[in-house]
């Protein structure tokens, strides 16, 4: 085996890393709190012994009411309630105080009570700026009331909305709220499907997700598949943007947190929950022919909740349980072009392709949690989560146009010479090919299978006396990828087809790049199958295994202060692996044309566009002929051996981390939070690589032997990188309802495990080797935070704000070095005098933008208007960066950064009926940097209205009626300038309706 350390990146983060910046940073903080510490008052220290203990619910809800301020106005004490609206106030004097309970959207309740005597209890009332009729739905309501009332008590900067916020959604798909979150964008896949986000400008792939703060192992290589998580199961998202020094600074543009709710947190004895519900293509909107056919799927929910009183406690015990099942039907209507590398207009268009896809997406999603309360002072809980989503049916088909890229020159005749492919009389509407060799067309028919399986199980204590309080938590997450071709029952085996006519000329005409019409350009017939070659079968399969384990501990100090004052340290650690496995098996087809079967049983919408049928092959009946009739495919062991070895690695990642922390209120309105983390991060990983020299077939006749020996070459490589993570947090209480807040981070990016995984690509031509390496360092980020918030009585906010981003140690790959000769110089002498490149961190980027959200029940207004309500948001980026070079590039030249987003709610409520318009925008941006300006490419900016409806049958039932993207409005993008338009996606609307009831 060889084993090549990898080469450690070089210092680029500009925040100190000396000891004496360590130093001095520590002892800053320690000095702040052996202040904080000379305050103690021992005289109210002894005033300990006395308890009040009590619980906050809703009358209208009867759910126990989190995040509600307790306030003990005489001693200057205030607490706030937990996720089961349970409150303690320890070290209370003797004799009788008043309380005062303040929740956002309800009125004040005040009572006098005794420490030490019974339980309290209080039923908050909904205040009569937010009723807006006897049917309007509470729940909904009260959901956003607690997002805004833990956002507003939260130290550091973060934004919490509730599941329910807007209404049903379609899917209930996580990620389809998460964009409507101020500083947050959408990104979706090629069926439509919002399966990732990205925050305050950040690259999706940098954005975290957490369930209850423990971590999840991601569908893709760190980020989370949005899709893959049912809001159905979670009762808030919290995005956390200033992230504080007790939780991962691996958050470049913000952490999201899904939040559970535990049963506790109501007040009746029993609930259940049920929802119904069906996605429609409707006839009077476009949709593919074969979404057509298939137009119609389901979804349902179960939930159940139940309290018990057990070992002599009083309702200490709470299970509940939900389970999600969805069919997500998605058919794509796709076009590609791509254009000359050229700054001149117009350029030609030398590769074109037209697919249309299936894919029926199932989703299961379950979950369990148990709350236990041992005593006051002991509490519990656990909860194992199933993910499971299975692609059994993805189908496509996709016809590509490819053209060499030369120009035919003319001839004296004025007809073309020579070998050029592409005719001169191109227009920015219009390219024409040569029937000859160079111009292409080729065929491909897809059906695989796709299936992940995601359990999660965490674990969690509390325990909390006078002045201390101690949690823990523990988590592991497997996550199981499969992906073959078709089903593996028999006779629904699919595979991946592929054919081609050589020498085939043709015009593509696209004065209209949603529609564009192919004529013929002479050569063999296009529609004949006759005149197709190269015929190949690649059977795929595929499996990756991930796990995600977690485990954490904190200890909180509140010595008996004038001012409140907590101080906080804990240790973590995560583990993260990642195993590729692969086995496809490729076939090249050695019978007469004759003998293939065409017959693809999807639709092309092109072919129906165009009114012409091309001799699409049948993935799955082709299967089937290979095993019954093998003489006429034949294998290519040499690609089965060397796919396996190649696609084979593993990788792991142990993170250990310590904080220390401080909290306090200093002058009666002014929150301080100051910290450090600190977060080692050890990689581990091996895979093969390439020899430098391949063996012939004369040296090894057989070709599975011979890929053996070509790429059984186990490397292993190994790297580590730490860092310090520094904060310091302000909120001031402007007013009651008026809340300022600053703050100064820092956090940062990991590198894509793929940048982990042993591999090497060599061209032997050029005398490189370009090699991935472990020991990168991830992205680094210095943060300025500035945020005005008002909340309004009515459950709105108004807020603003303001963000930097400075970042260092941008992952580029660049050249390292020469490598040098001997059997010590990484790759056993081999690659002398090659050279090496690396993937680094170099280069910086700054990041300027700008939030607003609005959200407001407009009960104020008079008569009916008063059931109105509105929620906005938008966000501005202004960007600049090197790209580790001498030129700043600017704006739209910085990859992955959205300049603005915009999203907009209107709603009405009346009686039992509600109506909601959604609107969102996104803006141009450029989604891949190309050194060569024409080769860059964009995403074009995209306008999705949405209309939602709810009608209240009885005040546990409801119905609901959605329409999304009402305008039918496809994803395109562009190369270099807006008339190149590089792709066309159109996805269709979706009517969605259903049921909710909770009995």
């Amino acid at each position: 085996m060889k084993t090549s350390e990898a080469i450690h990146p070089p210092d680029m983060i500009r925040l100190p890393r000396s000891p004496r910046w360590r130093i001095g940073w520590f002892l800053a903080v320690n000095t702040l709190f052996a202040a904080l510490f000379g305050l103690i008052d021992p005289s109210r220290a002894a005033e300990g012994g006395r308890t009040i203990i009590g619980s906050v619910s809703s009358t209208d809800t009867r759910n126990m009411l989190q995040g509600a301020t307790v306030r003990a106005p005489a001693l200057n004490r205030q607490t706030v309630t937990d996720n089961t609206g349970r409150f303690v106030l320890p070290d209370m004097p003797p004799g009788e105080v008043e309380l005062v309970v303040s929740y956002v959207g309800f009125g004040d309740q005040r009572q006098t009570v005794a420490a030490g005597g019974d339980s309290v209890s209080f039923e908050m009332h909904a205040a009569n700026l937010i009723v807006l009729d006897k049917v309007t739905v509470a729940g909904e309501r009260e959901g956003n009331a607690l997002a805004l009332t833990l956002q507003r008590n939260a130290g550091n900067l973060k934004n919490i909305i509730a599941m329910d916020a807007f209404g049903p959604v379609t899917f209930m798909n996580v990620g389809d709220i998460t964009a409507r979150m101020p500083g947050v964008a959408y990104e979706i896949d090629t069926e439509g499907i919002t399966t990732a986000v990205a925050i305050r400008g950040m690259a999706s792939g940098l954005t975290r997700m957490t369930v209850d703060g423990m971590p999840m192992s991601p569908v893709g290589d760190r980020s989370p598949h949005m899709a893959s998580f049912s809001g159905a199961i979670f009762e808030q998202i919290e995005l956390t943007k200033g992230q504080l020094p007790d939780k991962s600074a691996e958050s470049l543009g913000g952490m999201i947190n899904l939040k559970t709710r535990s049963a506790l947190a109501m007040k009746e004895k029993r609930r259940f929950d049920l929802n119904v519900a069906g996605r429609w293509a409707p006839p009077f909107y476009y949709a593919t022919e074969v979404r057509r056919e298939h137009p119609l799927h389901p979804s349902i929910k179960l939930g159940y909740q139940e309290v018990f009183s057990v070992n002599g406690g009083d309702r200490n015990l709470g299970i509940m349980a939900n389970i999600y099942y969805a069919e997500n039907v998605n058919a794509r209507d796709l076009m590609v072009y791509d254009y000359q590398n050229t700054t001149n207009s117009p350029a030609y268009v030398y590769n074109f392709s037209a697919s249309t896809q299936y894919n029926n997406y199932h989703l299961i999603t379950g979950n369990i949690r148990v709350d236990y309360r041992l005593s006051n002072a002991t509490q519990f809980y656990a909860t194992a989560t199933w993910n499971q989503t299975d692609e059994p049916t993805y189908k496509r088909a996709q016809m590509t146009l490819a053209a060499g890229q030369t120009v035919a020159a003319l001839g004296p005749d004025g007809q073309p010479t020579g070998t050029g492919v592409i005719l001169p009389n191109f227009t920015g509407a219009y390219t024409a090919t040569r029937p000859i060799t160079g111009s292409t067309l080729t065929l491909a028919t897809n059906h695989f299978t796709y299936h992940v399986k995601n359990p999660t199980v965490v674990f969690a204590g509390e325990h909390q006396a006078s002045h201390w309080k101690i949690d823990y938590a523990a988590s592991h997450s497997i996550m199981e990828t499969w992906s073959a071709s078709g089903q593996t029952k028999p006779g629904r085996r699919g595979s991946q087809l592929s054919m081609q006519v050589p020498a085939a000329g043709w015009a593509l005409r696209y004065n209209d790049h949603h529609n564009p019409t192919l004529v013929p350009g002479g050569g063999p017939s296009i529609y004949d199958i006759a005149n197709y070659r190269s015929v190949q079968m690649n059977v795929r399969s595929t499996e990756t295994d991930k796990t995600a384990s977690a485990a954490e501990a904190n200890f909180a100090f509140t010595p008996g202060t004038p001012m409140p004052l907590t101080l906080k340290t804990g240790l973590s650690y995560r583990r993260n692996t990642r195993e590729n496995n692969a086995a496809p098996v490729r076939y090249n087809f050695a019978g007469a044309n004759s003998q293939l079967l065409t017959g693809f049983d999807v639709p092309q919408e092109f072919d129906l566009r165009n009114g012409v049928k091309f001799p699409w092959l049948d993935a799955s009946a082709t299967y089937q002929q290979m095993e019954s009739n093998p003489a006429l495919w034949v294998e290519d062991p040499y690609f089965r051996v060397q796919q396996n070895l190649t696609l084979k690695n593993d990788v792991t990642e142990g993170v250990s981390s310590a904080y220390l922390m401080g909290q306090g209120r200093l002058v009666g309105r002014l929150g301080v939070i100051a910290g450090i983390r600190f977060e080692r991060t050890d990689t581990s990983a091996t895979g093969n690589v390439r020899r430098q020299r391949l063996a012939t077939a004369a040296e090894i006749p057989n070709p599975a032997a011979r890929a053996t020996y070509d790429y059984a070459n186990s490397v292993s490589t190994k790297g580590s990188y730490d860092r310090w993570f520094p904060s310091l947090h302000f909120a001031y209480d402007v007013r009651e309802n008026l809340k300022a807040m600053a703050s100064w981070s820092t956090s940062y990016g990991r590198p894509n495990f793929g940048q982990l995984v042993p591999g090497i690509t060599i061209n032997d031509t050029a005398q490189t080797v370009t090699m991935n390496n472990p020991a990168i360092g991830p992205q680094y980020s210095k943060n300025i935070d500035l945020s005005l918030q008002y909340y309004m009585k009515s459950s709105g906010i108004v807020s603003v704000g303001y963000f930097s981003k400075d970042i260092a140690d941008y992952i580029i790959t660049s050249s390292d070095r020469r490598i040098g000769s001997g059997n010590d110089n990484g790759f056993n002498g081999e690659y002398a005098d090659y050279e090496l490149f690396t993937t680094r961190n170099i280069g910086s980027a700054k990041v300027n933008g700008f939030e607003a959200e609005y959200r407001q029940v407009l009960s104020f207004l008079p008569g009916p208007f008063k059931g109105l309500d509105v929620t906005g948001s938008a966000t501005w980026l202004k960007t600049k960066g090197d790209y580790g070079g001498t030129t700043t590039r600017e704006g739209s030249q910085i990859a992955g950064f959205i300049p603005r987003v915009y999203n907009v709610s209107a709603g009405y409520t009346h009686r039992a009926f509600t109506g909601r318009l959604l609107f969102s925008y996104r803006s141009d941006y450029l989604n891949a940097y190309a050194a060569a300006g024409p080769r860059n490419n964009y995403t074009l900016a995209r306008k999705v209205w949405g209309v939602q409806t709810t009608y209240r049958w009885r005040p546990n039932v409801s119905f609901y009626l959605n329409l999304d993207n009402l305008t039918n409005e496809p994803q395109n993008y562009y190369r270099y300038i807006p008339s190149q338009i590089s792709q066309v996606v159109y996805y269709g609307p979706t009517l969605s309706f259903g049921m909710n009831g909770r009995f």
